[in-house]
């Protein structure tokens, strides 16, 4: 099968610096690709997407569920151009079209968490007059969303515990495909007087634990990076705090300076689908803090090449002690934190998507 295989990448969005459009760059790299998605910003997303030509079918973000369901009817009445060798789908509304392609993958980072495991929290978010048209709203989502993920030919979940999502809410079964993360490009320079927090700013990512664990430990360094809806909140948390300095959104040579001179790295996102930062972090050598649970059970060895923290201690003391424990011992996980890495790297991410590829079109 060629490398270069012509494959058609669709996805509901490409507006931020995250995993799933990691996912996708690497794609690039290795295919050929024609890109189609519901929403693109050139701003706020990775720059490298900038010399592709994008289909997209918005211009900023609608209302949520008006936003899900129109996107939903145009990707159903997409008509492509030309027949490509597959067709990749990320994120689950471009399968509302995906009974005219063949054949279908479907990478599965996770299915959509408001209709299923986090779907009660989703609901006391708004207005209790309010709930039972976002039910009646959610009724018919969940029932397209079921629908349309009968089209793909093979679905790949982004972990083990994605693929017990996949077959928890849609009785389907997946197999895993482990997200790629660009090991050669994190470089060890030295463990720096500083805990790198990356990643996006949204309360669910858990920088705000990170930063308040800080504000009450001024003789340790913190410096947070990227950007998303909290940005403003996050920004102000770290005013008035000489040993927290926010940086914002990077580029990725610049992120990969601050993974080769920091000390750690600390990530308490709640019950992550898989995680790239503690891999990006252990490919720099440099051990991660993170939740024990989630995807960060599948990557981290607890106290080989990070800290993991119990939900039930993300509190002060909880995390201050992973802190202070990974500070103490983070060049000894050197090694195995680097040897770790190797397990996610962007070769055997593409070799398993081909391999996806070729069965599909066997079928």
């Amino acid at each position: 099968m060629s490398k270069k295989m012509k494959i058609a990448v669709l996805t509901d969005s490409l507006v931020n610096r995250g995993g799933g459009e990691r996912e996708i760059m690497t794609l690039l790299d290795y295919f050929d690709v024609d890109l189609y998605t519901g929403i693109y910003n050139s701003e706020t997303t990775f720059s490298k997407f900038k010399q592709y030509q994008i289909v997209n079918f918005l211009k900023k973000k609608l209302p949520p569920f008006i936003n899900t369901m129109y996107l939903r009817w145009k990707f159903k009445r997409i008509h492509f151009k030309r027949k490509y060798d597959a067709y990749v789908y990320f994120w689950p509304a471009p399968l509302a079209g995906a009974f005219r392609t063949s054949p279908n993958i479907w990478y599965c980072n996770t299915p959509l968490r408001y209709l299923y495991d986090c779907r009660e929290e989703f609901l006391k978010s708004f207005n209790p007059l309010l709930r039972p048209l976002v039910k009646f709203a959610m009724f018919f989502i969940q029932r397209s969303d079921k629908k349309s993920i009968k089209n793909a030919d093979i679905i790949l979940a982004n972990s083990i515990n994605v693929r017990e999502r996949v077959k928890k809410y849609y009785n389907l079964s997946s197999r895993v495909v482990y997200p790629p993360v660009n090991i050669g490009a994190f470089k060890f320079k030295e463990f720096g007087d500083f805990c790198l927090s990356p990643g996006r700013l949204e309360k669910s990512k858990g920088v705000h634990l990170a930063i308040k664990a800080f504000q009450k430990m001024p003789d340790k360094k913190l410096v947070v990076l990227g950007g998303g809806v909290e940005e403003g909140e996050i920004k102000a948390m770290c005013e008035g705090y000489s040993n927290i300095q926010f940086v914002g959104a990077v580029e990725e040579k610049k992120l990969q300076d601050y993974y080769a001179n920091c000390c750690c790295t600390i990530y308490l996102s709640r019950n992550e689908d898989f995680g790239m930062i503690p891999i990006e972090s252990m490919s720099a050598g440099k051990p991660c803090i993170a939740v024990n649970e989630g995807g960060f059970k599948e990557t981290i060895i607890h106290k080989k090449n990070g800290y993991l923290v119990e939900p039930q201690d993300l509190n002060f003391e909880g995390i201050s002690k992973g802190i202070e424990w990974t500070w103490k011992n983070a060049k000894k996980m050197k090694t195995d934190c680097r040897k770790r890495a190797k397990l996610f790297s962007e070769e055997k991410y593409v070799s398993e998507i081909r391999e996806a590829i070729e069965e599909a079109i066997k079928k």
